[in-house]
């Protein structure tokens, strides 16, 4: 049963990628701090009072560079993310629920 919901979740996750829905303005006001900022202007700090986490932003830097500035190459990250953490989810999930038995 878990399987199935975690397979769900992936997909729905996929799906929600694929869409490509417009960007949000924060994402957009993140951008733009990729593409104006060095990676070590990003240490120091976003404009447009945004903030989010350095390595982060160093990570979407780098794909960015690598895929270049679209909608799909600023999402990869957080999809692989969210997908990494819905099964470590289930994976703490199955290990606490042993525990108690």
């Amino acid at each position: 049963m878990v399987v199935f919901f975690v397979v769900v979740g992936v997909l729905a996750r996929i799906v929600r990628y694929l869409v490509d829905l417009p960007q949000q303005e924060f994402e957009v006001d993140i951008a733009e701090n990729l593409i104006q900022l060095s990676y070590l202007g990003l240490a120091r700090g976003v404009v447009n009072f945004q903030a989010a986490p350095v390595l982060w932003l160093w990570i979407e830097k780098a794909i960015a560079d690598l895929f270049g500035m679209n909608a799909y190459a600023l999402r990869v990250f957080p999809l692989l993310a969210s997908i990494a953490s819905l099964l470590l989810f289930c994976r703490l999930m199955k290990y606490t629920t042993m525990e108690s038995r």
